[in-house]
Parts: structure tokens; sequence; C-alpha cells
């Protein structure tokens, strides 16, 4: 089966693309601050899409019924519900109602737990292997958020800490456990590792996800075109 990477893009993102991915998501669907159902609707997506709903907005008294009644209208092939909020009940209630859809629905890991539908990861941090990330999900399938990105990781006596990234020009090494580059910087009391992820690591990435059974890739137009 083809692993399939979708390139999550905005309104005017889809409008300006002079190709569009095999794969597209749609960016900034919300729950609508007027009415009980979903506002920024994408009308005429091209098949292979996803429709990304987030909670920007709040859920407060929005009707599950009318929203699977406005979703099933689209042209989709699957839906991910990107809620970044503390789980409420309500919150609760609305991804489990969606899970009910004919497509299959993505749920971000706060609210997955209580369900058996995909479960959808942040991106894992760059300096944990992919393998050891999705232990706690092993017995789910995994919707995975990729990016590029870069963090510093500081090593002492105290323990260890993340840190802001600053620039370096000592040597550049590969890890391929990790799927990216890092650096080492080495001081009396503390050791510092850089990581970054370049684009060519990302086909790494994508190829160690698909390994270990991960059944979706999901990122950034802007970031990864």
């Amino acid at each position: 089966m083809t692993f399939p990477l979708y390139f999550a893009l905005t309104g005017a993102e889809f409008r300006l693309c002079p190709q569009l991915p095999v794969h597209c998501g749609w960016l900034a669907c919300h729950f609508s601050p007027y009415s009980t159902g979903i506002t920024n609707i994408p009308q005429n997506l091209p098949k292979n899409s996803m429709l990304i709903l987030d909670d920007s907005t709040p859920i407060n008294g929005h009707d599950p019924q009318q929203i699977i009644a406005q979703i099933s209208t689209l042209n989709i092939d699957s839906v991910l519900l990107d809620f970044q909020r503390p789980p409420t009940e309500e919150s609760l209630d609305m991804a489990r109602a969606l899970t009910g859809l004919s497509c299959p629905v993505g749920v971000s890991e706060s609210h997955a737990q209580s369900l058996s539908c995909p479960v959808f990861l942040s991106a894992p941090p760059l300096h944990i292997p992919l393998n050891t990330y999705i232990v706690p999900w092993q017995d789910r399938e995994i919707w995975l958020e990729i990016s590029l990105g870069q963090e510093c990781v500081t090593i002492d006596e105290k323990g260890q800490r993340n840190q802001s990234w600053f620039v370096s020009d000592l040597p550049v090494f590969s890890s391929p456990t990790l799927a990216c580059r890092y650096q080492t910087v080495l001081e009396e009391r503390q050791v510092s590792f850089l990581f970054h992820r370049t684009k060519e690591d990302l086909s790494a990435l994508l190829s160690l996800a698909q390994s270990l059974g991960i059944t979706r890739a999901v990122g950034l137009y802007q970031e990864l075109q």
C-alpha cells in the first residue's frame, strides 16, 4: 500500500498552488462562532483530500449531527480532528460522534485515549527515536505529523534541558536512527546537541514511519513544499 503524505494547505495556498500535491489537506476548518455547525468548508476539493478540523474556536453547543451532515457532502477521503485545547466532556463527545463518519477519522492524542479510531501524533522531538516515541500508541493505527524543525538539548550535572536554538559552525553528523542531523558542543560542565532535520531526512523519516506501521503522515505545505 502506498504511504500517503498529506500536505496541509490554506485556502489561499490551494488557489495559488500551480500544481496541487497528490494528497491534500484542507486547513483552517473551524467550529462556527455564529451557528452550531462548522465554517470555512472547502469547495471542489481534489480526490485524495483530507479535511482538517481544528478547535481554535472552542466547541460550545455545536451539533455533532449537523457537522456530520456538512462533512458527508464533501469529496474527501478522510478527516483529521486536530483538537489542541485541553479535553472537556463536550469536546470528547464531539470527537466520539465524528468518528462515526463513513470515512477514516484521525483524532489528536489528547482526545483519542478512549476511542478506537486512528490517533494523530504531533511531530516527534528530534532527539527521540520514532520507534520509542510511538510506544504508548503501538496498538493503535497512527497518523503522524512531520516537520523539519530544530532543537537543542543540553546535558549537565542538573540533568537534561531544552534550550533555544543557536548557530554553530561545528561538523554536522547524520543519525539514521533519528532521521536528522546533529552537532555536538562540548563545554567544561555540559554538552549540547543541536538537532535539525532537512528535507532529505524527511524521506528517511517517512520510510521509517512506514516500516513501523504508521499509515499516514501530515505536514504543512508552506514548510515542506
